[in-house]
């Protein structure tokens, strides 16, 4: 197999017999038709003849040539990885025709073309050099607020002269950050920014920016609070934070693992087969698909109406959204789920706490791992024994009645319906007020103040307060201690 070398080379000498044969006829042509303007009738008719000849010829050597430039770029189109294009010297181009090296040089990346920097000033000249070295690194040096011009502290103007721009200076104030691996710029209202082939993190929170080029290399960025729209594909980026952008879409990216988006105003996600943490809070999200690694997100406010089994999900908040249903999740620890629109809650095998208040949840069944939920303003009428419970808020619901809860320490069971309370062997603070308790029992682990009683009918429909409790303590102490001194006597 003939090498790249090598290949370039043959073209290159096909090249010049092609365009040689090309002129060769175009000529031949051009003085057929002069002498055809002046000939006789009978020699008209043998250069017509020739001339049809030597158009055909014409035709076909333009064709021969066009297919070698195809064949040449495809070469050049080749990843340098594969090509080795950064290797190649000069007399590999020599002999190739300008249209075609510079049809090579501009599909090489921009850090390939600065390395080869020597050998295209010497076959193409300085000028094509900075100007297509600027282009390829996409410095829009129209833009009088560029990174370019703002991190340097330079004026655009200075790089005009005469209303052409000068690449030859653009191309310095480039380069000045070009080996740089990390880039801050913050609140410098930077509103475009180019490549930096070996940049590995960007710190430009706070600018202008509307688009952001692929960065071969970089693995993290902060790009929040600029003015977004669009965001390519990163193909080493592993962090991203973008809050506060105005994204409408965003592209898988291969290797990413933390995300953040919130308060954007993305309606799509896409699978992101890497992704383990991700935050797009305050979004336009009607659907989110199964992220296959993904074990933190955060969904609140956006317009959710369903969500899929994360495999790998062990803390989710998805708040302030319309879901009205959710799945088992086996390894959910955690969730937030305030402020939806959920009638039923499955078992949740690994959940140990949850927020669900301000939902439509008329049922809630045992479950084994939980020790902390918020299930206030419901529409609950009953409430099972959950067994690792500590704390529980049910304030406003319908519960008539309430179990044994055997770990429970504080609850909140206010604005309820609730007639009896059964002693609860651990509890020690608890709010009871407004519901409709005619007694209240003694709880050994409680101590008095964290008691609330209020708004109950008590016994004797005059009300039920904490002075029931102490005196009904108090009362039977004293039985007993009068008990211990007739034993004496």
């Amino acid at each position: 197999m003939k090498s790249l070398g090598h290949l370039l080379t043959m073209y290159g000498n096909t090249a010049n017999k092609l365009e040689s044969q090309y002129n060769k006829y175009k000529q031949d042509f051009l003085n057929a038709k002069t002498n055809y303007n002046n000939a006789s009738k009978s020699k008209r008719k043998q250069l017509r003849q020739h001339m049809i000849q030597l158009k055909m010829l014409i035709n076909k050597t333009k064709e021969k040539m066009n297919m070698l430039i195809k064949n040449v770029e495809s070469i050049a189109k080749t990843p340098l990885h594969v090509n080795q294009m950064k290797q190649l010297g000069g007399a590999v181009f020599k002999d190739l025709p300008t249209e075609t090296k510079i049809k090579i040089f501009e599909n090489l990346d921009i850090d390939s073309f600065i390395q080869k920097r020597t050998l295209i000033i010497k076959l193409l000249g300085e000028e094509y050099y900075f100007k297509t070295a600027v282009q390829l690194a996409k410095v829009d040096y129209k833009d009088p607020t560029n990174f370019v011009y703002i991190a340097n502290n330079v004026k655009q103007e200075t790089c005009v002269e005469n209303g052409i721009y000068n690449f030859d200076k653009i191309y310095k104030l480039y380069m000045k950050f070009y080996n740089h691996q990390r880039i801050e710029k913050r609140n410098r209202k930077i509103t475009s920014f180019p490549i930096y082939p070996k940049m590995q993190e960007c710190n430009l929170n706070g600018n202008q920016l509307t688009t952001f080029p692929i960065q071969p290399m970089m693995t993290e960025c902060f790009l929040m609070i600029n003015q977004l729209t669009t965001f390519p594909i990163q193909p080493m980026m592993k962090k991203c934070y973008l809050g506060y952008n105005k994204l409408i879409t965003f592209p898988i990216q291969p290797i990413m693992r933390k995300c953040h988006l919130s308060n954007n105003q993305l309606t799509t996600f896409p699978i992101q087969p890497n992704m383990t943490k991700c935050d797009l809070m305050n979004n336009k999200l009607t659907t989110f698909p199964i992220q296959p690694k993904m074990t933190q997100c955060n969904l609140s406010d956006n317009q959710l109406t369903t969500f899929p089994v994360q495999p790998m999900m062990t803390q989710c908040d998805l708040s302030n959204n319309q879901l009205t249903i959710f799945p088992v999740q086996q390894k959910m620890e955690n969730c937030n789920l305030m402020n939806n629109q959920l009638t039923i809650f499955p078992v949740q095998p690994m959940m140990i706490t949850c927020y669900l208040n301000n939902n439509r949840l008329t049922t809630f069944p045992t479950q084994p791992m939980m020790q902390e939920c918020d299930l206030s303003n419901n529409q609950l009428t009953i409430f099972p024994v959950q067994p690792k419970m500590e704390n529980c808020n049910l304030m406003n619901n319908q519960l008539t009645t309430f179990s044994v809860q055997p770990m429970m320490i504080t609850c909140y069971l206010n604005n309820n319906r609730l007639t009896t309370f059964p002693t609860q062997p651990m509890m020690q603070e608890c709010d009871l007020s407004n519901n409709q308790l005619i007694s209240f029992s003694i709880q050994p682990m409680m101590e008095i103040e964290d008691c609330y009683l209020d708004g109950n009918p008590g016994p004797n429909g005059d009300g039920l307060n904490c002075i029931d409790y102490i005196n009904s303590e108090s009362d039977e102490e004293s039985d007993e201690e009068s008990d211990e001194e007739s034993d004496e006597d």
